[in-house]
């Protein structure tokens, strides 16, 4: 009625239904977007955060911009944040899709990253480090054009997620951010609803609500030689260049109480001033076949990280936010620093451990 009730009539869009207005909580914006509004499984993450950094103003933040911007020479990069912790299923597939406001003839590629960063105060300096290889990437593209970059890799869970969309080539790109007509979104195409992994090789816990669990399975992968696995090593190696990474494996079983507090132990064999980060990944994975071209995805952010290391010690990691009951747990060691680090291995003297505490 208020719509044919005055001097004009207005459009009526009746292609929204407002009862999805958490799924797609900006509206119909563009009537282009296949996405406005979802439908059956398919949830919409708008943006939470965004940003572009630029390496010739590395002080400054453009957090507030209309526009993320993308380029190679001079160096600029686009971070984009979404928050995906309610969703209560599995994700099949995951894309982010951004519109452009400036096309380009250069191709762009998308990265996980790390989302411990501020769309108030990120810039080129104190960005996000990159926690994986390229996930996508995409040619060129038009003004007033959606691009799809294909994120499935990064995306398992809930969770919040991070990107950045960088690329070499000098003709650089243009996109709406949250605050202009057209946000980023994050598209989920969901599965059937998630359960806790059942271990299959239980250990023996300490009583009094500590436990501590060896390591079920560990291995290096590395860049430089692909498809050989390293399942065997006595140690376990982490360097960013060459590209080195560490997967450990544990089964956990036989928790009473609520966990308070899980730690991984690591023996470090040798010193390091940048240490590794720790991240979730897949389960499926064996030592004995693992290599880097096979290695399985990560599946949230940064767990802990550590700065220099001492040799002849342990190291702890906290990762009490991944370890919440009974069940299977893997992770990867990853650095982006030169300065790598060496482990015992499961082989070793002092082989990997899983140390929690229950509040029984």
């Amino acid at each position: 009625s208020v719509a044919t009730g005055g001097p004009l009539t207005l459009l009526i869009d009746n292609k929204y239904n407002p009862r999805d207005i958490n799924k797609n909580p900006t509206g119909p914006t563009d009537p282009t977007d296949p996405t406005d509004p979802p439908t059956g499984d398919e949830v919409v993450i708008v943006a939470s955060e965004d940003a572009s950094v630029k390496q010739a103003t590395p002080t400054l933040n453009y957090g507030t911009a209309a526009n993320l911007e993308s380029d190679g020479s001079p160096r600029v990069e686009t971070y984009l944040k979404f928050d995906a912790s309610s969703i209560t299923k599995s994700v099949k597939s995951a894309k982010v899709r951004v519109y452009v406001t400036n096309g380009s003839v250069g191709a762009y590629q998308i990265y996980a990253a790390d989302s411990n960063w501020s769309e108030s105060s990120i810039n080129y300096n104190n960005r996000a480090a990159i926690t994986n290889e390229v996930l996508d990437s995409k040619g060129s593209n038009v003004v007033g054009s959606y691009v799809d970059y294909n994120v499935s890799k990064a995306v398992l869970a809930k969770g919040i997620y991070s990107f950045v969309i960088a690329g070499t080539s000098a003709d650089g790109m243009q996109y709406s951010s949250r605050t202009g007509a057209n946000a980023p979104k994050l598209i989920l195409e969901l599965g059937d609803a998630t359960t806790p992994t059942t271990p299959t090789t239980p250990t023996t816990p300490t009583t009094g609500g500590n436990y501590e669990f060896n390591v079920a399975e560990d291995a290096t992968v590395k860049l430089d030689s692909p498809t050989m696995n390293y399942g065997s090593a006595n140690t376990l190696e982490v360097d960013g260049s060459p590209r080195s990474e560490t997967f450990i494996k544990f089964h956990v079983q036989g928790l009473e109480g609520s966990v308070t507090s899980a730690r991984i132990l690591l023996y470090v064999r040798n010193a390091t001033v940048d240490g590794p980060g720790i991240y979730s990944t897949e389960l499926n994975w064996s030592e004995s076949s693992l290599t880097y071209n096979n290695r399985p995805n990560v599946v949230n952010s940064r767990l802990d990280g550590k700065e220099a290391i001492k040799a002849g010690a342990y190291v702890e990691y906290n990762v009490l936010s991944a370890v919440k009951a009974d069940g299977s747990y893997s992770f990867v060691l990853s650095q982006f620093g030169t300065d790598g680090v060496q482990f015992d291995s499961k082989s070793g003297a002092k082989p990997p451990k899983l140390v929690i505490t229950t509040s029984k």
